[in-house]
């Protein structure tokens, strides 16, 4: 009984499947017809417009038939009343159409012409492109052994520069060793030669001289170890000279300039604060002489004028080397053309503190500044 009803179950099963299938189907099947009811109906409305416009397109037609026939009526009518055609007569038809028969011949004549002409020149071209075609033949073949000849040639220098080559390095080596073993032997037979000579010689001399001798050979001897010792002392003191120099470049720019004499002298009256904090701060100082004016009893003066009224008035005093630099152990005074500038001086190491010795202050002579203040 079981399996009775499992066996329906499953017929029952297939016959729900086959229905919703179906169904499927149908409803495709509707939707299908509904799409060609569609297109139907659109082709039914399609075929009476195309009937519509059919019958409209044939009766343009014949309104376009008659008009153009009105037209032409028309036309013919004012060509008939407006234009006046000229007669011709058969003598001037006649010699209009021999004169196209002549012009026809000429044509004729000249196109054979130029027929002809295009032969020869076809021929000329065809000989010119033969002659083309020989001189390439012949340059390839010519180029092909004279490349031929240029590869052996080319191999034949090598092999001969490698042939010199060799040559050379053995010739070298053997002329240098035949050259030191000539000048060997020379100088051995040189100094045997002395030698015996030496000897011949000493065999007949006596103790005195022989003695003067073993001296004379004892200097030459120490002159030469001097003149060693002496080229070494040489190399010694270039090289003290040297680390002098340096020594000496260090100390001149570790000079700084007298800025305080120079302020009291020149710009009491202008710069006598901002100089000493700018000094005492360690900073820099930048004056334009050229535009510097100092104030006296008669009125202001330019700096020109006071540096010539200073020449006549003040007594000569000790001048440097630099004319362009006023040294004192505060800072230093740097003059190009107009304008000064107040640096201050680099810090020295231990060394060069030592060797540091100010000599007093020094000071710039009036005719070099203005010299120099020329100059720019």
């Amino acid at each position: 009984m079981a399996e009775k009803k499992k066996k329906k179950g499953g017929k029952k099963k297939k016959k729900g499947g086959d229905n919703v299938y179906e169904a499927l189907l149908e409803y495709k099947i509707t939707v299908i017809d509904k799409e060609l009811e569609e297109w139907r109906f659109r082709a039914y409305q399609l075929e009476e417009e195309n009937q519509a416009l059919s019958g409209r397109d044939a009766h343009l037609r014949e309104e376009c038939a008659e008009s153009m026939k009105r037209l032409v009526t028309n036309a013919l009518q004012f060509d008939k009343e407006n234009v006046t055609y000229p007669k011709i007569g058969r003598e001037e038809v006649h010699a209009a159409v021999h004169e196209k028969m002549n012009a026809a011949a000429e044509q004729e004549a000249e196109l054979r012409k130029i027929h002809e002409q295009m032969l020869r020149v076809e021929v000329e071209i065809f000989k010119v492109r033969s002659l083309i075609r020989q001189c390439i033949n012949y340059r390839d073949v010519t180029r092909i052994e004279e490349q031929r000849a240029i590869d052996s040639l080319k191999r034949e220098l090598a092999n001969m520069t490698e042939n010199y080559e060799v040559l050379t390095t053995y010739l070298a080596a053997s002329t240098n060793e035949e050259r030191i073993t000539l000048t060997q032997t020379a100088q051995n037979k040189i100094d045997q030669r002395t030698r015996a000579a030496t000897e011949r010689v000493a065999l007949g001399l006596d103790q005195f001289t022989k003695k003067m001798l073993s001296e004379n050979q004892y200097m030459t001897h120490e002159l030469t170890l001097q003149g060693q010792h002496v080229t070494q002392l040489e190399e010694q003191v270039r090289a003290l000279e040297q680390t002098n120099l340096v020594i000496s470049e260090k100390l001149n720019v570790a000079h700084v300039a007298d800025t305080t004499a120079f302020k009291n002298t020149f710009v009491t009256d202008l710069f006598a604060d901002d100089i000493a904090k700018d000094i005492g701060n360690n900073a820099l100082l930048a004056v334009d002489l050229g535009q510097l004016t100092i104030r006296s009893d008669t009125g202001e003066k330019t700096f020109e004028q006071l540096i010539n009224e200073l020449d006549k008035n003040t007594p000569r005093l000790a001048t440097i080397d630099d004319e362009s630099t006023i040294v004192s152990p505060t800072a230093n005074l740097h003059v190009e053309g107009t304008h000064m500038s107040v640096l201050s001086p680099p810090k020295l190491d231990e060394e060069e503190e030592k060797y540091l010795d100010f000599k007093g202050l020094t000071w710039i002579d009036p005719p070099r500044l203005k010299q120099a203040l020329r100059k720019s």
